[in-house]
């Protein structure tokens, strides 16, 4: 995800690429919500997850310090966690989002 990031400012597929992986990732934890209501979670949210290229960035650099471990670390995992400490509060139900975050972090 680095590695596509930084190709993006001058490659059209790259950048392409990239808002569709980011667009996945939100797809893909919204349907983690979906798939916990459904096994009985109490949880309520106004919107779906999202995220952008700077957010995402961001995640992975706190997770990863060493850059050198970049390609090898596994994105998607450390956004998602990063989309429910961050976002979990602000859009879903509060008497249910503080106990998932908590659990999350």
């Amino acid at each position: 995800m680095v590695e596509l990031s930084s190709r993006a400012g001058a490659d059209p597929n790259a950048r392409m690429t990239m808002i569709a992986y980011l667009a996945g990732v939100g797809e893909a934890t919204d349907l983690m919500v979906g798939e916990a209501k459904q096994r009985g979670a109490s949880v309520q949210c106004s919107r779906a997850f999202n995220t952008d290229e700077n957010t995402a960035l961001a995640a992975v650099a706190a997770a990863v310090p060493d850059h050198d471990k970049w390609t090898e670390t596994p994105a998607t995992p450390i956004i998602i966690a990063d989309m429910f400490k961050r976002r979990l509060p602000l859009i879903c139900s509060p008497a249910v989002a503080p106990t998932m975050a908590r659990r999350l972090a």
